[in-house]
């Protein structure tokens, strides 16, 4: 089953919404190097997964992959350095290359 391009948006909104509350309680080692692995979140499951088997190969998801993984990098070097969340450039980095991908294999929605 292909994840459709708006469960893509979704899950990794309520997964950067989840990161932000966990903020308010202070900033752990273990949470830098959580949000540096991008596997971990349920797109990174579908990248590292079921897209791989799917679509490797193809430059729309490898170019979404490589944003998806820059994404999380951008925010745990944020995270590292103390600062406020950020990510948010990186963030629509990766929407675009979403829809890009999902324009390669409209039957994601």
């Amino acid at each position: 089953m292909v994840m459709k391009f708006h469960e893509l948006v979704k899950a990794h909104f309520a997964w950067r919404n989840n990161l932000l509350n966990e903020i308010k309680n202070g900033v752990t080692e273990q949470m830098i190097l959580d949000t540096h692995k991008d596997d971990l979140c349920a797109i990174g499951h579908w990248f590292h997964g079921e897209g791989q088997n799917l679509f490797a190969g193809v430059a729309e998801f490898e170019a979404a992959k490589i944003a998806h993984a820059q994404f999380h990098q951008s925010v745990a070097l944020s995270l590292s350095e103390d600062a406020a969340l950020a990510g948010d450039e990186q963030f629509d980095v990766m929407l675009k290359a979403f829809r890009s991908l999902n324009d390669k294999i409209g039957h994601m929605d």
